[in-house]
């Protein structure tokens, strides 16, 4: 085991010491579920482990090597891939002769501090950044160590989230024990008391009051740490309920005669009973306390007002689509001089110009699809750089002019390291907006990021095709990757205009669900058709009665003209002709009304086609079926062309439509 929390009580007063224990607390406890490949020919998956970031590292050993001269190498992701962090083993105390780096109670272990200094040498960049509650900024410990990517939730209204990704408390058999939860997901989870910058302005003052309460509650149980380990949840109480009714109690003073009384007709009515309230829990676990008391279960009413937000750290390869942008060829120009000091006579060299392009890059985000579509943006901005103990990139305060927030939120309130009172570091911000090649005029965006380390924020988009333009800015570089289940595209304008060309994926859902609905009444024997017309229905609400005859057209005629390449005899033909006009028989006087114009124009157009022929005989309705087996894989194919075919015919059918917005 590891133990953090017995040598270092001095430190706990630290915040940022704190969240370095804490997370590096979450990891040991989940590493399990981090595995990392060892260097070799086999790259066999093994446990994580903090210090295999530590090197040098001999042949044969995962030990890292002590090394006489103080240097060690730290392996942390940042900026989008693994790096390398160089620091040497000098070590700072206190008055006490106390260490003020992390240590476990054995002396002479140094990884502790060593990998701290690591972390520290990365977080410094960002100190005093974007998020002013912290001190570590926007950095985590985690995705240093682990290249996870943190989706960061609000607490309120997150109960489902949590049921979906923490296992169940279930009640323990007779002798059982249900203590140690399995884990449900790949997924380390972080409840934290301090607001990320997203959600910092989110709380209204009444709120941030009513949150007080709860957290001297939990404070009073001994959660004093910024974040906790949230591992399980519950939805019944531990101690099961009574399976006989409790006996009545009299109520006092029943002697007296009271228990008979009745209300009178100007008593006022009992107040309600309130409803029941379904059992909710979570259990947590205190890092900064100790092992055999630092697991709680906090009710959830609770949990969500004492914690401002939940990070929930994701693998990046459990996301289906994965793009990457990178910007660190910046150009920077320096121009040395040689000045001799008039005191000492001696030469030395000061920074007279720094010349840096700041990137602006609009790229093209298009995304098409028939279900709701969830984009994970994960933005790593350089915003900063020391040099001699002074930031090459901090900017004047007077500069900025009034409008300067656009970079990111407070941002005259960002004072970062080597930065004076008059000086600022600007962060690197991503703003999406809506793009569209028919509108000039600039839109109002849909998302706003802006960090100084790493800052991540989802969007949510409903069903359909969606093309965004995304426009990013850091002052010295940026690393930006777009993780989603649903496919997308993320190009310049020229690449993404070959995929604006091709249909619709709800237009092609619509077409593949109208042939669906029509192919099940076969299955049923195409006697039994009734049975289908909630489905049928659902597919043609948005027609009319003289639009839905010439549907059943369309789809005669894509079949006529598709009979070769799919297989389709003339028997075959006839019978999908007679169904049809059956089946739409049935269900065209369920729709609206054309207007007689209309019905004429159509009529015009079926006239070849118009036929009532029925289903006579078993013969028929086995041909039917047999079409169907060589139709299955090509339902969409079908429906689109026959839905194409009605919408040429029809322009102004295309308003009516649910994927209108799509087409347009």
């Amino acid at each position: 085991s590891v133990d953090l929390i017995t040598a270092n009580s001095h430190l706990l007063h630290s915040q940022l010491i704190c969240w370095v224990i804490g997370q590096l607390f979450a990891l040991w406890r989940n590493r399990s579920i981090i595995t990392v490949k060892e260097e070799g020919a086999l790259q066999t998956p093994k446990e994580w482990c903090p210090w295999d970031h530590i090197y040098p590292v001999p042949k044969g050993s995962n030990v890292p090597l002590y090394n006489a001269s103080g240097k060690y190498c730290i392996k942390l992701h940042w900026m989008g891939v693994w790096r390398k962090v160089i620091v040497d083993d000098r070590m700072p105390f206190d008055e006490a002769n106390q260490m003020l780096l992390p240590r476990t109670c054995n002396t002479n272990e140094l990884w502790p501090a060593i990998l701290t200094k690591g972390i520290l040498k990365i977080a410094s960049l960002d100190y005093g950044g974007t998020n002013r509650l912290s001190e570590l900024g926007q950095c985590s410990v985690v995705t240093m160590l682990t290249g996870w990517v943190p989706e960061i939730h609000a607490t309120r209204g997150a109960w489902r989230l949590l049921c979906g990704l923490l296992p169940l408390w279930k009640r323990p058999a007779l002798g059982g024990d249900s203590d140690q939860p399995d884990h449900k997901s790949h997924t380390i989870l972080l409840a934290s008391s301090m607001a990320p910058h997203c959600f910092a302005s989110s709380r209204s003052l009444p709120e941030l009051h009513e949150m007080a309460q709860p957290q001297e509650r939990v404070g009073a149980k001994g959660l004093t740490a910024q974040h906790v380990l949230v591992i399980q949840v519950r939805d019944e109480p531990l101690v099961p309920p009574p399976t006989e009714p409790p006996p009545p109690v009299l109520q006092a003073p029943f002697y007296l005669g009271l228990r008979h009384r009745q209300c009178r007709a100007g008593d006022p009515p009992p107040p309600p009973s309130p409803p029941p309230v379904e059992p909710q829990f979570v259990r947590v676990i205190l890092p900064l306390q100790s092992a055999d008391s630092n697991t709680i279960w906090m009710e959830y009413r609770e949990f969500e007002q004492a914690y401002q937000s939940v990070v929930l750290f994701k693998k990046p390869s459990n996301y289906a689509q994965r793009h990457i942008s990178t910007n660190l060829h910046l150009k920077v120009e320096i121009s040395n001089t040689i000045s001799s000091a008039p005191a000492t006579g001696k030469k030395t060299a000061s920074l007279t110009s720094v010349k840096v392009e700041s990137p602006e890059v609009p790229d093209i985000l298009f995304v098409d699809s028939a279900e709701p579509i969830e984009v994970l943006f994960v933005l790593s901005s350089l915003s900063n750089w020391l040099e001699g103990g002074k930031s090459m990139f901090a900017v004047s305060r007077s500069s900025l002019g009034p409008r300067a927030s656009l970079a990111g939120e407070d941002l005259h309130d960002q004072v970062g390291t080597g930065a004076t009172a008059q000086e600022c570091v600007v962060a690197g911000s991503l703003t999406v907006e809506p793009y569209s090649w028919r509108n000039v005029l600039p839109t109002p965006p849909v998302l706003k990021v802006a960090t100084s380390a790493v800052a991540t924020a989802s969007l949510s988009l409903p069903a359909g095709r969606h093309c965004l333009r995304l426009r990013l800015k850091a002052p010295v570089a940026y690393h930006l990757e777009v993780l989603s289940q649903t496919p997308f595209v993320l190009s310049t304008e020229e690449g993404v205009i070959s995929h604006m060309s091709k249909e619709t994926k709800r237009f092609q859902s619509h077409c593949c669900r109208l042939m669906e609905a029509v192919v099940s009444g076969i299955e049923c024997g195409g006697e039994n058709v009734p049975e289908e017309e909630e489905s049928l229905l659902e597919v043609h609400k948005a027609l009319t009665q003289g639009q839905a005859k010439l549907l059943q057209a369309s789809i005669v005629k894509t079949l006529q003209m598709q009979a070769n390449r799919l297989g389709l005899s003339t028997d075959m033909l006839f019978a999908w002709k007679a169904y049809l006009a059956k089946l739409y028989g049935s269900l065209i006087p369920s729709l609206k009304p054309s207007d007689q114009s209309e019905l004429d124009h159509i009529a015009t157009m079926i006239a070849d086609i118009d036929h009532n022929e029925k289903l006579e005989n078993e013969e028929t309705v086995g041909v039917l079926k047999e079409s169907v087996k060589l139709l299955t894989k090509h339902l969409e194919e079908v429906g689109t062309a026959a839905f194409g075919h009605l919408m040429k015919t029809l322009p102004q059918l295309v308003d009516s439509l649910p994927f209108a917005s799509d087409e347009k």
